[in-house]
């Protein structure tokens, strides 16, 4: 196995760091009482939401770029031979591991935002990216087979990895964006319509 797709391998773990560093940017305010205050300031809540998004977002990006391109390093030192790896396995897997990274701490101030609570964003979390991709293949009818492989998780290593099954990279990115959508879409609905 090339040392970029080690690397990509072990971004689980960062992906649920990182997921709930992001659901923590809304669901802190509601815990604290500052989500008033902060509404006072962005009194424009699709501005707010969208703020509280895009951070996190960026932030998921840029480190798992570094993530993904230090762990090839090592990973390239630790398996010598076996781990060798050319810049086209490299670029794939950084963009892919940036996508990866990058999307759960997008749709986690969402999914914070239409729960209020931490605990259950970060059970959210991690329900979304490791239960369902463990729990879903136990069962043996055909169209829940076919929604592992639309799962967020399943997405995003398909883009860093370069695979074309069971989908190629474009229908990989619509996927992305659709569980983004779908997540901010609810957010922004319920977050301008109710109470602070």
């Amino acid at each position: 196995m090339p040392a970029p797709f080690m690397a990509l391998a072990c971004l689980q773990l960062a992906q649920l760091f990182i997921a709930t560093l992001a659901a923590l940017a809304i669901t802190s305010e509601y815990s604290s009482g500052t989500i008033i205050s902060s509404l006072q300031a962005v009194p424009v809540r699709t501005r707010l939401l969208g703020a509280k998004a895009a951070v996190p977002g960026v932030v998921g990006l840029g480190s798992s770029v570094v993530l993904v391109d230090t762990g090839t390093l090592v990973a390239a030192l630790a398996a010598g031979t076996y781990g060798a790896f050319t810049v086209s396995e490299l670029l794939p897997a950084l963009a892919g591991g940036g996508v990866h990274l990058g999307m759960p701490a997008l749709v986690m101030p969402g999914l914070g935002a239409l729960l209020r609570s931490a605990a259950g964003a970060i059970a959210g979390a991690f329900v979304l990216l490791f239960g369902l991709r463990q729990i879903l293949p136990s069962f043996t009818i055909d169209w829940v087979q076919r929604v592992v492989g639309y799962l967020p998780t399943t997405a995003g290593q398909v883009l860093g990895t370069g695979a074309v099954e069971p989908y190629g990279a474009a229908t990989t990115i619509v996927v992305l964006v659709a569980w983004a959508g779908v997540l901010l879409g609810a957010a922004m609905w319920v977050f301008t319509r109710r109470d602070a």
